[in-house]
């Protein structure tokens, strides 16, 4: 359940006497003010990238009102705690981006504690939730420092949690976040199983991408149409993170094709190259980086099916 805090004009009213009054009817403004505040700096600081300030406004407040917080009843805060796995989570992937491999893991174990089961104050939804999303985050933590057997328990756990819950992210979940997709965690696992050398798996998991993206587009396609522009809010939150990387069906293409073409299965990688360039240009723009690389794989594949063509364009 959100934070049930009333409306700024409630809250912030010149009239010190009807102020009073409403929260003598409802005595949760002033119990949950402190936690509103804290959350609206939260979201302030992280639209200025200041993640590491966001998250320690989230934890001064817990600390300050501790003693509030044991005595609520359950769920009470789950948006707080929400931000503050994301927040953990936000602020692990910049330091390990820069590097900081140590502070970063202190970060991710902290965001593990924030959805333990343990943990009363949040929903169960939004806590497998944000714990697959940790536990994807920890994978791709483990296979930059190349502990690709530990990257892979990680992503294991994170799929099982999809899988089991059949779970799509909540519009306050995702607006925040890196957002819930199960698509990134099966491309993460592609990746993986690629560098393991497991192609035949990192297929599987290529074509799962692929299924999901394809589906949310879909149900994407199909609300809009629908319903009209005006009402998508309706039909759910949308599949697709606000911030970080957004996942692309181009992309999925691409990953498909490259494993095809490790298994030397050449006519289906030239397939998934061509489905790959289609949508890229369509996602993506004829300049983007991407692009030019599936033509690259699309012209040196062609080389070898077709040796006779390349030598005769020379």
């Amino acid at each position: 359940m959100d934070c049930a805090v009333p409306p700024e004009s409630a809250l912030f009213s010149p009239d010190t006497s009807k102020m009073e009054s409403v929260e003598a009817e409802d005595p949760r403004i002033t119990l949950l003010r402190p936690f509103a505040v804290a959350e609206s700096s939260f979201v302030h600081l992280t639209r200025q990238d200041k993640h590491t300030e966001a998250v320690a406004v989230l934890e001064t407040v817990l600390r300050r009102e501790q003693h509030t917080v044991r005595r609520m009843r359950p769920c009470l805060l789950t948006s707080l705690f929400e931000r503050l796995a994301i927040g953990y989570n936000t602020l692990a992937l910049h330091m390990l981006q820069d590097g900081h491999t140590d502070e970063a893991l202190r970060v991710f174990a902290k965001a593990e504690a924030v959805t333990d089961p343990a943990n009363h104050h949040i929903t169960r939804g939004a806590r497998l939730i944000l714990r697959a999303v940790t536990y994807n985050n920890l994978g791709c933590f483990y296979k930059t420092l190349g502990k690709l057997h530990t990257a892979l328990g990680y992503l294991r756990k994170a799929l099982q949690i999809e899988a089991r819950e059949q779970l799509s992210a909540s519009a306050a979940v995702a607006a925040e976040a890196y957002a819930f997709n199960p698509s990134t965690t099966h491309t993460n696992m592609c990746a993986l199983l690629s560098e393991m050398g497991d192609h035949q798996q990192a297929v599987v998991h290529a074509k799962t991408a692929l299924m999901i993206l394809k589906q949310q587009r879909k149900d994407r396609d199909s609300c809009t149409s629908k319903q009209g522009l005006q009402e998508v809010s309706e039909c759910g939150p949308p599949p697709l993170p606000v911030k970080g990387p957004k996942p692309l069906i181009c992309t999925a293409f691409f990953n498909l094709a490259c494993e095809y073409e490790h298994l030397r299965k050449e006519s289906e990688a030239m397939e998934a190259y061509l489905r790959a360039y289609e949508f890229a240009l369509d996602e993506l723009g004829l300049d983007h980086s991407l692009v030019h690389q599936i033509q690259s794989c699309l012209k040196h594949l062609s080389g070898r099916r077709f040796p006779a063509i390349e030598t005769c364009s020379q």
